[in-house]
Formats: structure tokens, sequence, C-alpha cells
């Protein structure tokens, strides 16, 4: 039997997500000058149901968050703070000042 050697302090068992077949041999965001070879590394967890956490969040972002909504506060929170003499387009998705 060969023994699997594991480099970059990632998991000896590789994962695949269910949904979008990410693995867990992906880190997290790290400080990498500080990162040796032997420090273990926290990759992107993995549910029971073997769904990765990335899925998850975009599954929560399409069915519990009102866009709608947040782009009414959105646009609420621009207009009180928009100046007469600067003309600012402001949608959810582009924020563009200029200045005259």
């Amino acid at each position: 039997m060969v023994k699997t050697v594991t480099t970059y302090g990632l998991p000896t068992k590789v994962v695949y997500c269910k949904k979008c077949v990410i693995s867990n041999q992906r880190p997290n965001s790290t400080v990498e000058f500080k990162s040796t070879g032997k420090i273990k590394k926290t990759t992107i967890g993995f549910g029971k149901d073997g769904v990765c956490d990335a899925c998850r969040f975009a599954e929560y972002k399409v069915t519990k968050i009102d866009w709608e909504k947040r782009e009414k506060e959105l646009i609420a929170l621009c207009n009180k703070y928009r100046r007469m003499d600067l003309i600012i387009f402001c949608s959810p998705r582009m924020v563009l000042s200029i200045d005259y």
C-alpha cells in the first residue's frame, strides 16, 4: 500500500461538494507569508450532507434575502445623502459619482 503524502497542510482525504464539485483541497484565505507546509490549513467546510459552505451561502442568498427590499433601502440611503451639486448614479450594482 502506498502512503499518501500531503503538502501545504491540506487534508489527506479529498472530499468533493455534491453540488459544485469543489474539493476540500482549496484552503480558506490565509496570511501566506506566515504559511509553512507544517501548519494545518483551514479549508472549505462541508455539511453532513456533503454540500460545501459556498453552496449553502449561495442558496441562502437566493432563498432568504429580499433583494428588492435591499435595493429600496439603498436608494433611500443614497437619496438621504445626495448633494444637489453632485450627480450620483446609484444602483445595487453600480455607484458612480460625477463632480461638476
